[in-house]
């Protein structure tokens, strides 16, 4: 079982970011690691978080390796947009003033 060791900047960060951080899903994460920092059992944290075992303790090593840095980042996967090849077009017919009249049109 990994043990939580906190630095004092961390200890006073989780709260903040449990409530303020803009991504709600590195709102939950805060949230995990906070309740661990609690001192409460740590076999219950899962079931009472409804997060999987493995996901828990994903977080926590997250924290051993790269500190709450890390579990701020947000990985988020890209993928090719079908629209993307005409953004430049599709960007200019907006800002473009609208036809006032049915012949401009």
């Amino acid at each position: 079982m990994l043990t939580l060791a906190c630095t004092p900047e961390a200890i006073e960060a989780l709260p903040h970011e449990c409530f303020h951080h803009p991504h709600p899903h590195v709102q939950r994460k805060m949230e995990r690691l906070y309740v661990k920092r609690s001192g409460t059992a740590g076999e219950t944290h899962p079931a009472v978080m409804w997060i999987a075992k493995a996901t828990y303790y994903h977080y926590l090593q997250g924290y051993h390796t790269g500190g709450l840095a890390q579990l701020q980042e947000v990985r988020v996967a890209s993928r090719e947009r079908a629209l993307q090849a005409y953004r430049g077009p599709l960007e200019a017919s907006w800002v473009a003033p609208p036809p006032a009249t049915v012949a401009e049109a």
